[in-house]
């Protein structure tokens, strides 16, 4: 590592969160040390700076943010576990395949996964955590999610991973039709409009009162910020698979960097 920070390697440097990782990682005075990209785009540079592309890891960067395409994971994670290096992968609508490499890597190296990369959405999670008593207690949850129109999965990772935070109840997604809603549900909606970064409001309601959970991005700015942080995380990580929950902790600890 150059000095306390690592260097970074981002694969899928071209794209939306590569821009943002360029200038975010410029602002945090982290190195970007190496740049991947599809084989056709080898040689060319994202606008926002950095080193040219290259069309897979070749070990320079301490560690390897990728945010690439589903069903490319799976190649790159098994590269970068070849190399011994640290994986931050927020790639979503991976593949099984790309799970299964992801696993498999996690045995040799840190990786923190997670479908969003948001803090602020880590720290959701906990306070989502503290309400699932209130499912017995007469309180109906739903999720609302809303993204940009070019999002190609529906719903979002990130709504199924606060879903999942209760067991037990069965995800009803895109409800339509006649019917009353069953007692052992959670309603998980999808909105694509515009250029929404990114909302996800979870809400517990029972006949008397309704509490909301919310938390919107004004820009990915603070999905760079997140993943340059679980960078810091997993540069000093044993191996196994970690979350931006793990990120968060270790925040609060002291132990990630800031």
């Amino acid at each position: 590592m150059s000095g306390s920070l690592p260097t970074l390697g981002i694969i899928g440097a071209a794209g939306r969160m590569g821009t943002a990782l360029v200038l975010e990682a410029g602002k945090a005075g982290m190195e970007i040390a190496e740049a991947v990209d599809a084989p056709d785009r080898s040689g060319s540079r994202n606008p926002a700076g950095g080193p040219p592309l290259s069309a897979r890891p070749e070990g320079k960067a301490d560690v390897y943010l990728v945010f690439c395409t589903g069903g490319a994971v799976a190649e790159h994670a098994r590269r970068c576990a070849e190399l011994g290096k640290p994986l931050v992968v927020g790639t979503t609508a991976m593949t099984p395949e790309d799970l299964s490499a992801l696993e498999a890597a996690s045995r040799a190296v840190a990786v923190v996964r997670d479908s969003n990369m948001s803090l602020g959405i880590a720290v959701m999670r906990e306070l989502l955590r503290s309400l699932r008593p209130l499912a017995d207690m007469g309180f109906d949850f739903e999720i609302v999610e809303a993204h940009h129109r070019n999002k190609a999965d529906a719903p979002s990772g990130t709504a199924l991973s606060l879903a999942a935070l209760f067991d037990g109840l069965r995800p009803v997604t895109g409800r339509s039709g006649a019917g009353r809603r069953a007692g052992d549900e959670i309603g998980i909606h999808a909105v694509r409009a515009g250029g929404i970064y990114g909302e996800h409001e979870f809400i517990a309601a029972s006949e008397h009162e309704v509490i909301r959970v919310r938390h919107a991005l004004s820009s990915r700015a603070a999905l760079a910020r997140g993943a340059l942080a679980a960078a810091r995380f997993a540069a000093r990580a044993e191996a196994g698979l970690y979350s931006m929950e793990d990120v968060w902790k270790a925040l609060l600890a002291g132990q990630a960097g800031r």
